[in-house]
């Protein structure tokens, strides 16, 4: 019935799987830089050498990874927004990220733009998710697939809850700074990135099923 969309499916499911790996090195990427931060408390300047060094590594090759995640994403989600008008919202979701990304480069060394394009760029990437889960949905509730349906409007439960810890997390650092607060930020960031593995995993589960749905 959605030849389109059973075929974007199929690259966003190899987009998350990636995604899924970037996310996985950018948790060991945090705890190192958690580490980093306590050694250089601790006046440890080896360890925090070592430790800051692996975190950027560790970020370098996820962030690789995640760009060719983020391009079979927008194929997929262009051949899905063919069949389903929720993913056509994804997909300007996904111009607004380059447009943004863009302008964070040009601006790359005024502090405040990074950061605000940094903030706009995370809002965006949510919205691009959420519209994904909620063209399953959709389609879901057209072919009478109750289950699937349920499992994406559940897989939304937890992204709110990512998206209000890192938010959290951001406002600490922003308020109190200083050595402690960034530990106290990325001991939740640990936990927003955890949360965020659990998300991709669960999003797999509801791709594979839909796959096998579309099918």
């Amino acid at each position: 019935m959605f030849p389109n969309a059973a075929k974007g499916v199929k690259k966003i499911f190899i987009a998350e799987i990636l995604a899924l790996i970037s996310s996985v090195l950018a948790i060991i990427a945090i705890v190192l830089g958690v580490v980093g931060i306590a050694a250089t408390a601790a006046e440890s300047a080896g360890g925090a050498l070592a430790s800051f060094g692996g975190a950027g590594l560790f970020l370098i090759i996820g962030g690789i990874f995640l760009i060719i995640a983020f391009i079979l994403e927008l194929v997929g989600i262009i051949n899905a927004s063919k069949d389903e008008s929720a993913f056509k919202i994804a997909l300007y979701a996904v111009i607004v990220c380059i447009v943004i990304s863009v302008v964070s480069t040009i601006f790359s060394s005024t502090a405040a733009v990074v950061n605000i394009c940094d903030i706009l760029y995370k809002i965006a990437k949510v919205v691009v998710t959420v519209f994904i889960i909620q063209g399953i949905i959709n389609l879901a509730t057209k072919v009478n697939n109750t289950e699937v349906a349920n499992k994406g409007k559940n897989l939304l439960y937890i992204i709110a809850c990512i998206y209000i810890l890192s938010a959290i997390a951001s406002v600490v650092v922003a308020i109190f700074g200083g050595y402690a607060a960034s530990a106290v930020a990325g001991v939740i960031a640990i936990a927003a990135a955890v949360l965020d593995v659990v998300q991709y995993v669960l999003f797999l589960v509801l791709l594979a099923k839909t796959k096998k749905m579309l099918a």
